[in-house]
């Protein structure tokens, strides 16, 4: 284990491990996204997907609603966010392929950082 963080450099608390290399775990992750006047702002959810395959290097889809695993991230629909439409919201859900170790983790970073 290493008392830091590899990507960010800072000092880890006492109670996280950090590691020198990440185990070749398999994860997944969701992310839930409330846009605030979204649909004002000329976005949908197709647009997003493209814009976000645009800026690369991950390539996203819109899948609508769906429980399918796929091979790339994908944007679903999400009824557990509840949207105001007077505001015009847009929410959605921002859903990763099966990512693994060290290159799942870069994959993460990648979308989040975009």
């Amino acid at each position: 284990y290493e008392p830091y963080c590899k990507a960010c450099t800072t000092k880890a608390p006492k109670y996280i491990l950090t590691f020198k290399t990440l185990p070749s775990i398999r994860f997944g992750v969701e992310i839930e996204i409330l846009m605030s006047q979204g649909k004002k702002d000329g976005f949908t959810l197709k647009s997003i997907a493209k814009n976000l395959t645009t800026m690369g290097p991950e390539t996203v889809h819109y899948r609508g609603y769906t429980h399918e695993t796929s091979d790339t991230w994908k944007i679903v629909t999400d009824s557990t966010i509840q949207e105001n439409q007077i505001n015009q919201d847009l929410c959605f859900e921002l859903v990763s392929p099966i990512l693994c170790g060290n290159k799942g983790l870069q994959s993460l970073r990648s979308i989040m950082n975009n």
